[in-house]
């Protein structure tokens, strides 16, 4: 029986299936998901349909047309109630048919009617829902599900009445089995809600977990040779009580109940079990993942996404309200996509004043970087950031990464005098009171004057600095700029670069962020560092040894403290 109005299903078996798919790159698997769009999903990307306007053409007359990409791992943004499960639920009802009665917009007038696309590797999927009934008495209970798909076994289609309460007894068998067949995708879905989190891991598998995450545990102590999680081995006084070597003891395990342990550290633990139970290619939908979890471990479970999901070569759809895991720098170096679902639409990434909107947070709240570098202009920035990339990879060591491991904040060398590095100063701003984690970085101001000497405001920093203390990370620079650090070969090739009688340099013809940005460009080797004789490179290897002591939340025990008993083996 066809339910739809006359002309609308030849409408969609027009139009639905035309568009040429999308190639994934080779490292993803062919039925994955590679695009979506959807119009009229819940509350999601609706605009009433004008009489006699066909489907496709109004939504792209409504803007709604443009497909979204979620590739690897997808994070969804948005407030509460602005459609973020909405996302979830919809690919969740690519394999589960008694998702479907909730999906279509209620509420609307005339004929109109709300649908999906989507397209895998494998496969193509088309639906489209009305209240449309031959029964005008049934509009309010049942509506009008159609569906299309291609898949390996060809075309097929689906069609009839559904139930929008999901009625006790309601058989969706006939919905399933056209899934089923269709739709070759193993779905494996995480709620927000739930049990305390590892509840469903036994003691042993939570010890596992939990010694393999405790790196990033800030109160635990790690060393190669202890684990810092143990089982309690008299096991016949009760499960569940579980040793951890905390920082204020190491001489010993103490032994505490798992469900005292912090909720933060059994969350991240019951996420990375719950991925790896996962089979290989499965799309993984995660409810707010993040819950329990600081900024910190926010950070390292996009790293375990990110990491668990290439090793089974799986896709991942997250759906957060977190600041931390849409931070543009970590999306990039996780392949992480973003979207944003509020105010009743779903788009691609929004620029970031406005996921700052969406997420209600302010910028302050999206820099959550693990230390500031303090530097007097732009142009400094851009040198220091490829020494600092240079070093790194000089050392075969990972890149470190802007924004996430350090930030830099330009002060301005007029603007020093209102900086303070005390907590003590009221009239001036403290450096440490936005970051404890600081490095200041200051032009030296030293000529080939003998006579020559820093300026009082450079001079009071730098008393400060050493009353705080004598390891305070601030670096004056040996000469006038930073730019007397540049090898002396290329600045000839540059002519850009001029020194007066005194030791000046002075940067003519192109402004200085442009000479910056050229310097970086050229991909210099660390080893060619000029001139050879400066500080540069001690500076540049002290400034990455601080920032890398900000990314440490544990540090080792040396073997020799080590009580004999505790050396495992």
């Amino acid at each position: 029986m066809i339910f739809f109005p006359a002309g609308l299903k030849q409408n969609l078996l027009a139009q639905s299936l035309t568009s040429t798919p999308r190639k994934w790159s080779s490292t993803m698997q062919t039925d994955h998901i590679q695009r979506f769009r959807f119009h009229g999903i819940r509350k999601l990307n609706w605009a009433e349909r004008p009489h006699g306007l066909d489907y496709l053409t109004h939504m792209a007359e409504a803007g709604l047309d443009d497909w979204i990409e979620p590739g690897p791992l997808m994070i969804v943004i948005g407030p509460n109630g602005g459609g973020k499960t909405t996302v979830i639920d919809l690919l969740r009802g690519l394999t589960d048919a008694t998702i479907w009665p909730t999906l279509p917009r209620e509420n609307y007038g005339g004929e109109d009617f709300s649908g999906f696309d989507i397209e895998g590797g494998a496969f193509t999927l088309s639906a489209r829902f009305s209240k449309y009934t031959l029964d005008a008495a049934a509009t309010f209970d049942f509506f009008t599900a159609f569906a299309m798909a291609d898949g390996s076994l060809g075309p097929s289609y689906f069609e009839a009445l559904l139930p929008k309460y999901r009625e006790a007894g309601t058989s969706f068998a006939e919905l399933e089995a056209f899934l089923s067949a269709a739709i070759p995708l193993e779905i494996r879905y995480r709620p927000a809600t739930g049990a305390h989190p590892a509840d469903e891991l036994d003691d042993s598998a939570l010890v596992d977990l939990l010694n393999e995450l405790s790196p990033q545990f800030p109160s635990v102590m790690a060393n190669p040779q202890v684990l810092p999680f143990r089982l309690f081995e008299g096991a016949a006084k009760g499960p569940g009580r579980i040793g951890v070597m905390f920082k204020e003891d190491v001489g010993q395990h103490i032994f505490v109940h798992r469900t005292m342990l912090p909720a933060g550290w059994l969350q991240l633990a019951s996420v990375l079990a719950f991925l790896r139970g996962c089979p290989s290619g499965a799309l993984i939908l995660l409810d707010e993942p993040d819950r329990h979890l600081h900024p910190s471990l926010q950070r390292t479970m996009l790293e375990v996404l990110a990491r668990e999901g290439s090793a089974i070569r799986a896709q991942i759809v997250v759906a957060t309200h977190s600041s931390v895991l849409i931070n543009p720098e970590l999306c990039r170096n996780n392949s992480a996509s973003v979207i944003s679902v509020s105010r009743g639409r779903c788009e691609i990434l929004t620029p970031s004043r406005q996921i700052l909107d969406d997420l209600g947070v302010t910028s302050g709240d999206l820099a959550q970087a693990n230390g500031v570098i303090w530097v007097e202009g732009p142009s400094d920035r851009i040198y220091i950031k490829a020494w600092i990339d240079a070093l790194r990879r000089h050392t075969g060591k990972p890149p470190l990464i802007e924004r996430v491991h350090y930030t830099f904040v330009s002060y301005g060398g007029a603007l020093l005098k209102h900086l303070t590095l005390s907590d003590d100063a009221p009239d001036k701003m403290s450096v440490r009171s936005i970051n404890r984690n600081a490095f200041v970085i200051i032009d030296g101001d030293m000529t080939l004057n003998p006579d020559a000497r820093l300026s009082a405001e450079k001079r009071r920093i730098l008393e400060e600095a050493r009353r705080i203390s004598a390891d305070t990370a601030i670096w004056i620079t040996e000469r006038y700029t930073i730019e007397a650090y540049l090898p002396s070969a290329w600045q000839l090739t540059e002519h850009h670069i001029e020194h007066d009688a005194d030791g000046r340099i002075r940067v003519k013809g192109i402004s200085k962020i442009e000479l910056a940005a050229a310097f970086a460009g050229t991909g210099f080797d660390w080893d060619a560092l000029e001139p050879a004789n400066s500080d540069l490179g001690s500076r540049i290897t002290a400034l990455v040894a601080a920032i890398e002591a900000w990314q440490s939340p544990n540090e080792a025990i040396e073997p020799n403290y080590l009580p004999p008993f505790l050396i495992d083996g």
